[in-house]
């Protein structure tokens, strides 16, 4: 009997620590897949803002292009 309550009492120890383990493991895992989800926004911004201020930069060049143009003709 005392062997069935030693037996029962580690595999219960066990599957404490198991469950700890894995619980931790999620943990790990989510807060790497926000600091990648944010990560990924944060280049998506600053792709997004470089691109527009190149094209509002080509724009006024090519605007200032076809002014010359025009004033040489």
């Amino acid at each position: 009997i005392i062997f069935i309550y030693d037996y029962r009492n580690k595999n219960i120890e066990r599957n404490r620590l198991l469950e700890e383990s894995l619980i931790s493991e999620r943990k790990t895992i989510s807060a790497i897949l926000k600091t990648q989800e944010h990560e990924r926004k944060r280049i998506a911004e600053d792709l997004h803002d470089e691109l527009g201020s190149s094209l509002a930069a080509l724009k006024l060049r090519l605007q200032k292009s076809s002014l010359a143009k025009e004033e040489m003709s």
